[in-house]
């Protein structure tokens, strides 16, 4: 019984002599491929919250944090940004959740600031904002959601936001 104990010691510690020599010859070739790996992860991390828009979330709490003003301006600026890139896509939903987006900027706008004069269309555009936000599967034409983003569009220009 002595005897295989001691046999089965030899052949674990002969195996794992092999595996730390093959480890101390390989280990220039594991640290690289360690950092490769390392660095295709970080850059996959990087990409992906760039790509969520997660550095905008911290910057407005940044900001909320050190009371810095025009955070709905900002915000707002954005919004407006993303709009226009929704809007040159040629799809009906992307152009029906542009419509919401701005009507739910434009009401972030005016509790901090009211409009300072009557826009013409405007009153029509929230409207068809408030029909599309109610209705999922509400078909919008192109030429519609483009009329109703000019009165948007006029509406920040009176508020100073573009």
């Amino acid at each position: 019984m002595n005897e295989l104990v001691y046999s089965l010691t030899a052949d674990v510690g002969g195996l794992l002599t092999a595996w730390v020599d093959w480890f101390s010859r390989m280990a220039f070739e594991l640290r690289v491929a360690a950092v490769v790996i390392s660095a295709i992860l970080l850059w996959s991390i990087i990409r992906f919250l760039a790509k969520a828009g997660y550095h905008h979330y911290q910057a407005d709490a940044l900001r909320d944090r050190l009371m810095i003003k025009n955070l709905t301006r900002v915000r707002a600026q954005r919004n407006w940004r993303k709009t226009l890139v929704r809007l040159r896509k040629q799809d009906s939903k992307e152009w029906r959740l542009a419509l919401i987006e701005m009507e739910r900027t434009l009401s972030d706008l005016i509790k901090s600031k009211p409009l300072p004069k009557e826009i013409e269309d405007l009153e029509e555009a929230r409207n068809l904002a408030g029909e599309a936000k109610g209705v999922p599967d509400m078909v919008l034409s192109q030429e519609a959601v483009v009329k109703a983003l000019r009165a948007y569009k006029k509406a920040f220009l009176a508020l100073g936001i573009l």
